[in-house]
């Protein structure tokens, strides 16, 4: 896997902070294989749930 940097991104974060971000993602996921990339992407998303569920008042919650 390649262990490309995440890259530094500003607090309000602008159209060239997803810009660095989806190069990011193209840089460590291009060599990756179907079942690898499946893999890093399913993990991602239950990182992102995870956090969205730790931030939501709890009347949203699902």
């Amino acid at each position: 896997m390649n262990n490309t940097p995440f890259p530094n991104i500003s607090n309000n974060v602008t159209v060239e902070d997803i810009h660095k971000i989806r190069r990011w993602n193209y840089e460590r996921r291009k060599e990756m294989s179907s079942d690898e990339l499946k893999s890093d992407i399913r993990h991602d998303a239950n990182e992102f749930r995870r956090l969205m569920k730790s931030v939501m008042i709890p009347e949203q919650k699902v």
